[in-house]
């Protein structure tokens, strides 16, 4: 049971870190800039939910590209 745990939270923390340093600005409707301050307060957060985070980015990758015109 404690290695499904410790399993757990070393995933939350991969997709925490990944999520906040590459993929918050990504994922928002209009990409932009997410200072440093805001990452920091998302990493609980994104640590916390990670399953529904990696969800989501998974589906933004799904999708197809859309085009600026």
């Amino acid at each position: 049971m404690l290695g499904v745990l410790a399993l757990y939270g070393f995933e939350g923390l991969f997709v925490a870190l990944a999520f906040v340093s590459v993929g918050a600005s990504r994922l928002l409707p209009q990409p932009a800039p997410v200072s440093l301050g805001a990452r920091i307060l998302l990493l609980p957060g994104a640590f916390l939910l990670w399953p529904w985070i990696a969800l989501r980015w998974f589906r933004h990758w799904q999708e197809p590209q859309r085009r600026s015109s």
